[in-house]
Order: C-alpha cells, then structure tokens, then sequence
C-alpha cells in the first residue's frame, strides 16, 4: 500500500532529499503540519511513527514553549546528521542553530529530517502561532493568527453551525 505522504507535492520530496533551505516558512510550516496531522492517520506504520513524534513535539511546544526537555528531545533526533544541527536558547529566549547543511542524505533517518524540518521552524516561526484546533473531537495543529479558532474552515463552520443548533433548540424550549 502506498503511504500518502508520498502523494503530497513537491515539498515532501524536498523533505526526503532535506532540501528545504530554498522553501518559504509559509510552506515549511504547511509540510510540517501535515507530516503532524494527515500522518496519523495513514496505514503506513512509518509515518504514523514521524507523525506521532511530531505531534510529541507539537503538543510540547504549545503546552510549555521551547523547553530544554523539547530542545534536548529534538536535538537527539538531530545527531544522526553528519553535520549537526543543534539548538540552543539565546540570553533573550529565541532559538538558534548551530551547524548547518546535512550530506549523505540517504542514510539519514526520515525522524532526522522531521527534526531538522521541526528546528528550522523553532528558528523561523513565531511558536506562539502554533495551535491546537478549538473544535471538539479534532486535534489537528495549526499555524495562526491571534484571533484564529480552528484548523480549517471546515472545523469552524462546523463548531458555528452546532453552536447555532443548540441556541435554536434552546429557543424553541422557550
């Protein structure tokens, strides 16, 4: 059986081959949180492994921020790169890489490479951003504004749409 993460475009061949460095964050981010939520669901043992690390990870960093636990976690996943990728907090609470490029891509680990694409997004992103979907029975993550609720606008036509029954049913009780 295919893995449908092999169906997704280009971004996830990038990924395999650890090309990202040409990506906007905006599609990092996109293939990230795919990886985190389309992942677990697939029948492919693999990915629904790298998607419950990265969802680990996502759960983590939205319950406590950038932790040394999270850093200390990801950076293990990182040590397989030839040339380390490592993180560390700065005197002013960002994060910072240490080390760059990966070579002989082959023979990496694909959680390696979610882990590389996981510490370029601790890097780049605002974490604050990063969310969990309000909608009940969903626990897909997502990259927000401030004012952002759900993951999609199919969770949030769906939470108005309840809300709107219950009022009318209230309503109707009247």
């Amino acid at each position: 059986m295919k893995d449908p993460l092999q169906e997704k475009d280009a971004l996830y061949s990038k990924l395999r081959k650890s090309r990202l460095i040409e990506e906007s964050v905006e599609s990092l981010v996109q293939l990230f949180m795919f990886v985190a939520n389309e992942g677990a669901e697939s029948s492919h043992e693999n990915t629904k492994a790298w998607s419950k690390l990265a969802r680990r990870w996502l759960r983590r960093l939205h319950q406590h921020g950038i932790s040394d636990g999270l850093l200390r976690d990801v950076n293990l996943e990182l040590s397989p790169l030839r040339f380390k990728k490592k993180l560390e907090r700065t005197l002013h609470g960002s994060v910072v890489t240490l080390g760059v490029e990966m070579t002989n891509v082959d023979e990496v680990s694909f959680s390696a490479k979610i882990a590389n694409l996981f510490a370029v997004l601790l890097e780049k992103i605002d974490v604050t951003k990063i969310k969990q979907c309000e909608r009940y029975g969903c626990n897909n993550y997502y990259f927000g504004g401030d004012r952002a609720k759900w993951c999609s606008n199919k969770c949030g036509t769906y939470v108005r749409v309840n809300h709107k029954r219950k009022l009318d049913k209230e309503r109707q009780m009247l």
